[in-house]
């Protein structure tokens, strides 16, 4: 059963936006997946986690060499825990559906 789905926002640039990790949980109303049993009940559908990521690293190549080598390099508890997860990509556009995480 899905509990619910994760976001990341990987910013790039040179200096960390607001800190350099930041969390916040998102409703976006009724979804296919239905509620999580024992989600809150202000809650319509999935939740859905939105998490964002700053570094000065991720200002060096695209999206995907990006978040490549991030989770290949795995330093840090957070790219260790996601490496072991699929990354698929949401934006921008060229990468929209694309899997960018396990590199095959």
């Amino acid at each position: 059963m899905v509990k619910d789905f994760d976001v990341w926002f990987f910013y790039r640039d040179e200096k960390p936006v607001l800190s350099y990790r930041r969390r916040g949980v998102e409703d976006f109303g009724p979804s296919k997946f239905g509620r999580h049993p024992q989600a809150n009940a202000k809650y319509e559908g999935r939740m859905v986690d939105v998490l964002m990521r700053s570094d000065p690293s991720f200002a060096r190549g695209g999206p995907e060499r990006c978040i490549q080598n991030y989770l290949s390099c795995s330093r840090t508890k957070t790219a260790k825990l996601l490496s072991q997860k699929a990354v698929i990509g949401l934006y921008p556009e060229h990468v929209f559906g694309k899997v960018l995480w396990p590199v095959v």
